[in-house]
């Protein structure tokens, strides 16, 4: 039996100092529900890249469908409201707002489809420009920072586990998990969706030369922790490469769940001239 691969998206570099990475695989289930981006667009005058992961909530009708229509009104906020907004708290708002707009489509959709808001999707975007960042989402798919020194996550779990105790809510794949940590408290299309903006403090993060951000889906963060993200994207030759080792990794680590990931890294990293 051939073992399920991951489906490569390639991408024409924004530019040399702005790189970014996508993978997805459907994994071992018989439809992928994930949908994945990284997406040019204008920060001010600055060239930037919006990522984003939306992952459809199992168990639920048209999970697939949600995320596919959380992923267009992300493509048209990159394409057309991004770009027309100032840096500041402004573009902090739009991107605040393109995450309620995707709930609103999704809500919208289920109920004119006769699903009863039975219809719902994750989402992470990490929006990067100028070695500066911002990063929003609801539910579970989450954000990591990755430089020289480690592997951090950024972004806080929506679920049960996470409500009792926020720690779970960053827990890694060798962590204390438990079945609570599939249980949502949060996503697009619910009416309990909480969206939740990185830094917290309002102004972006920094990003050094060494900086990649990496958005992904719980089929990568349930089975891959922080240590063997770092080593895999700083033992790589190319980020692509990287994401693409971490989706197999997934699947060898036993994911039963589709896998995506999107990365972008600032400069070039010095672990490529070490890569052989």
């Amino acid at each position: 039996m051939t073992k399920p691969g991951p489906e490569e998206h390639p991408w024409k570099p924004l530019a040399p100092s702005l790189s970014p990475a996508v993978v997805t695989t459907r994994g071992r289930r018989e439809a992928n529900q994930d949908r994945v981006c990284a997406l040019r667009t204008l920060v001010g005058r600055d060239p930037a890249v919006l990522l984003a992961v939306a992952d459809g909530i199992g168990g639920l009708p048209a999970g697939e469908q949600a995320a596919e229509l959380a992923l267009q009104v992300v493509s048209h906020y990159a394409h057309y409201v991004l770009p027309e907004t100032e840096p500041g708290r402004p573009l902090r708002d739009a991107l605040g707002e393109m995450l309620r707009a995707a709930g609103r489509r999704v809500w919208l959709w289920a109920h004119d489809q006769g699903y009863g808001g039975a219809a719902g999707s994750t989402l992470v975007c990490a929006l990067v420009w100028d070695r500066r960042f911002l990063v929003a989402h609801a539910g579970d798919s989450r954000c990591y920072h990755i430089d020289g020194r480690g592997a951090t996550v950024l972004t806080r779990d929506h679920t049960e586990a996470a409500r009792l105790d926020p720690e779970a809510g960053r827990a890694s794949a060798h962590g204390p998990r438990s079945a609570l940590s599939h249980r949502l408290t949060s996503a697009l299309g619910w009416p309990m969706e909480t969206v939740e903006m990185t830094p917290a403090d309002g102004e972006p993060g920094s990003l050094q030369d060494d900086g990649v951000l990496l958005v992904c889906s719980d089929g990568l963060h349930a089975v891959v922790d922080e240590k063997d993200i770092h080593a895999t994207v700083h033992g790589t030759r190319t980020l692509q490469d990287a994401c693409r080792r971490l989706v197999l990794l997934a699947l060898v680590r036993g994911s039963t769940d589709n896998v995506s990931v999107a990365a972008v890294e600032v400069g070039s990293l010095r672990r490529r001239s070490a890569s052989p």
